[in-house]
């Protein structure tokens, strides 16, 4: 829907390059998966699909420098022969045909991309590309080509908070212990101007009250002024250091220094970026201290990138409410915005609020038994597959415990933290079409399981959303609160209320993924029928029903299941 617009404008001149920007690789498959249904249908465009440096590696572990990668030694001239080459033989520069040809030219796969990246007409890449100025593509946002850039900015609900962490950046003291420590012999002149630093660093923590404390305590501290005095030692630090890129030495520390040197230019980057929409952030916790520049709103600096592109279409299945995303997104009055119904039957969709069952901290301890049974109830009407959302890792466990007390017998599936790609593709292939008995698979909302996986028909029944997914109570999210609070009035809303109901939405949509689909969201929580929340759920969930009706949901559950076989 996004992409084949852009393409067409394309084919009439008004844009010369097209970025498709995601958030997670899921979402580049199913760009990849667009692209391959258009070119089978005629479409000739160079589609190219950048990949990770760290995921698409060769040699994994190694320092990145032609001295000890044989993937970039000789690189500028292996690949000037091979480009053209490359480009006549396909249309469509995968992470498969990369990787392939890196191993067939003994190239790097992620600089041959960047090469590719020179001549593709479609880019299929991570936000960070066009945003993250550590990483973005100078060629395509600094310098002056004259080209027409469109970005479409796929699953935008998710670019606020990584365009916050891209613009932010931090030193922790033990960074500066353990660094020292390594390259006091090796690296003397270094670590004289890294022992300068650390000591700066000291003596701007040192003098706030209240961090010296005996308690063992987390402890946090906000000001609105960046850290002028250790801004020089940085600075020192990183002219001395930067003869390292040339010393072949094979210390042993280099790949830490290098990776600690970058983190401190790009300290340096963000401090200079640093205005009212920053907070110098410190922070202690588990005996070590941070110090972060953070960014409090990237809406500027998302501005600034977009407008240098000649559009941007930010598009997502949850923008909603459409005051906040344009607030945090960098939209302006000229922003034009276009919400469409949903293609989809609503008579396809049971929706119902549980509004008896308080889901608040306070009160999970004592509800935990009665949620459990209300699961175990709803998901024993009809034989299928179901997902139940927490807000988080520590309540889904609790919960897990006490379901698998009380139903043994029942089968669930848990979420893991850090997950790798197997074990992901594992828990999926859990969901069949024809599961003996029901699965109910218990996963985290804002997670990975909770958008940009499909499971069509009769590979999920039904979602149960428990709590209406507020993120964290910590010092950054009520800095974050007290910013907006100033800025619109809504600072708790922008910091909590219209994050959760985000990812509440996103968990909501793993049910209907097509227009056959049949299934139930279920959300358990008392605040889903106050105003506040009722004037911020998507239109297309109306009209829906609360437990407040005095309705029998299992009879009623039961006679929206039957509607669906007559």
């Amino acid at each position: 829907g996004a992409l084949f617009p852009a393409i067409k404008a394309m084919g009439e001149k008004h844009t010369d390059k097209i970025f498709y920007l995601t958030a997670r690789n899921t979402a580049q498959s199913i760009a990849m998966q667009a692209y391959e249904m258009m070119s089978r249908a005629g479409l000739l465009i160079k589609t190219l699909q950048i990949t990770a440096k760290e995921k698409v590696c060769l040699t994994p572990g190694s320092t990145c420098t032609p001295e000890n990668c044989i993937y970039l030694s000789g690189y500028d001239e292996k690949a000037g022969k091979i480009l053209s080459g490359l480009f006549k033989e396909t249309d469509c520069f995968s992470r498969e045909f990369i990787e392939n040809a890196a191993r067939e030219y003994n190239i790097c796969p992620f600089e041959l991309s960047l090469d590719l990246s020179l001549k593709a007409d479609l880019i299929i890449c991570d936000y960070n590309y066009a945003f993250d100025p550590r990483v973005y593509l100078k060629r395509f946002f600094q310098e002056r080509t004259g080209e027409k850039i469109c970005l479409l900015v796929d699953e935008a609900h998710n670019l606020p908070d990584r365009a916050r962490e891209m613009y932010s950046a931090q030193i922790k003291r033990s960074q500066l212990r353990i660094m020292y420590r390594n390259i006091k012999i090796a690296l003397p002149s270094v670590a004289k101007e890294l022992k300068k630093l650390r000591t700066e660093f000291l003596k701007y923590i040192g003098q706030l009250p209240g961090l010296w404390d005996s308690s063992s305590l987390p402890w946090a501290w906000s000001v609105s002024e960046p850290p002028e005095s250790i801004i020089s030692p940085v600075e020192k630090f990183l002219y001395s250091a930067e003869k390292i890129f040339e010393d072949e030495t094979p210390y042993p520390f280099k790949e830490e220094l290098f990776s600690f040197f970058f983190d401190l230019a790009h300290f340096i980057k963000i401090y200079d970026l640093f205005a009212g929409n920053y907070t110098t952030f410190i922070y202690r916790e588990k005996g070590d201290i941070t110090l972060r520049l953070f960014c409090l709103d990237p809406a500027p600096m998302l501005k600034k990138r977009m407008d240098a592109a000649k559009s941007t279409i930010l598009f997502s299945a949850t923008l909603s409410p459409p005051a906040y995303f344009k607030e945090v997104l960098g939209c302006d009055e000229n922003t034009g915005f276009l919400m469409l119904p949903s293609p989809f039957p609503r008579e396809n969709l049971y929706l119902f609020i549980e509004d008896s069952i308080s889901t608040r901290y306070r009160h999970r301890e004592g509800t935990v038994s009665r949620l459990v049974k209300f699961i175990h109830d709803i998901t024993s009407i009809k034989n299928g597959n179901y997902l139940v959302f927490f807000p988080s890792f520590s309540y889904m466990r609790n919960a897990v415990k006490e379901y698998q007390d009380m139903f043994p017998d029942d089968k669930l599936i848990v979420q893991e933290i850090n997950m790798d790609e197997n074990q992901r593709q594992a828990f999926l292939g859990n969901f069949s079409a024809y599961n003996e008995s029901s699965l109910i698979a218990f996963a985290v909302m804002g997670g990975i399981f909770s958008e940009g996986i499909d499971l069509k028909g009769e590979l999920l029944s039904g979602a149960i959303v428990v709590g209406v997914g507020l993120p964290q109570i910590c010092p950054e999210r009520d800095i974050i609160k007290e910013y907006y609070q100033v800025k619109t009035g809504r600072g708790f809303d922008f910091a909590y209320t219209y994050p959760g109901i985000n990812k509440v939405q996103q968990a909501a949509g793993r049910v209907i993924r097509s227009e056959e689909d049949r299934g139930f969201v279920i959300l358990i929580d008392d605040r889903f029928a106050t105003p506040r929340y009722i004037k911020i759920l998507p239109h297309e969930w109306f009209p829906l029903k609360t437990s407040r009706e005095q309705i029998n949901l299992p009879l009623d559950l039961q006679n929206f299941w039957d509607a669906g076989t007559s």
